[in-house]
């Protein structure tokens, strides 16, 4: 951005950063639509099966995953996160911990289905690259990984200024944005099947909007808006 430096982000200020959030449940994606992402990918959440929240941050997609009969274990970078997320579901027969990577390496855990909901999105290439190190060690031979990240995200308009720092950031901490052909192109390097849909968890269009959409599409003028999320669906 003109002018401006933008942040650099580091270990430590990300955890800084997500502790503070950890204490506003009404911004956490998973908090807003938990529900519609487990009914989406509910074929993929076998019973009886282990199954790993990827950067689980405050617990929010792990209550909807309880109503499974599954083992589910959550993973996060910040402290504060975990410590509520094993307070909170501790009394729960089906969680089994959250801990950090380091955790899992130790255990050499494996899981039937790993789920990381709007987490790519905020790694730079070492994070990037070591996180997709980590889920290919870790998922089971016929396992499935399931990422969520924003379509094609205009990372600019997500940007504000810090005049303590003079610099810039992006809101949510976002470091990249991800297109079909790109994120296609990247988890082709290190899964051989990968699956590339769209969605909009968000939004649930009105029965008055259907019709008109249906009506617009008759005379050949619906044009389908652009789905905001996208979905990658990958085996080993």
């Amino acid at each position: 951005m003109n002018n401006y430096n933008e942040m650099k982000w580091t270990d430590r200020n990300i955890q800084r950063f997500w502790d503070y959030e950890s204490n506003f449940k009404e911004n956490y994606f998973t908090y807003q639509v938990g529900d519609k992402v487990i009914n989406y990918f509910s074929k993929y959440f076998l019973k009886n099966t282990r199954l790993l929240d990827f950067g689980c941050g405050a617990g929010f997609l792990i209550q909807h995953l309880l109503t499974i009969d599954a083992e589910i274990y959550g993973l996060d970078f910040s402290d504060e996160s975990l410590a509520k997320v094993n307070k909170k579901f501790s009394k729960n027969d089906n969680f089994r911990g959250a801990y950090t990577v380091s955790g899992y390496i130790e255990k050499e855990q494996k899981f039937d289905t790993i789920i990381a909901t709007e987490v790519i999105e905020h790694l730079d290439d070492e994070k990037l690259d070591s996180t997709m190190n980590f889920i290919l060690k870790s998922l089971a031979e016929q396992g499935t990984a399931i990422f969520t990240t924003p379509n094609d995200e205009d990372l600019s308009k997500s940007m504000i200024y810090c005049p303590e720092a003079d610099c810039v950031f992006h809101r949510w901490q976002h470091v990249r944005s991800w297109s079909e052909d790109s994120l296609q192109k990247y988890l082709k390097k290190y899964f051989s099947h990968v699956e590339i849909q769209t969605t909009n968890f968000s939004i649930i269009t009105s029965s008055k909007q259907k019709i008109k959409n249906r009506i617009n599409q008759f005379l050949g003028r619906y044009v389908p808006p652009k789905q905001p999320h996208l979905i990658a669906i990958v085996k080993k």
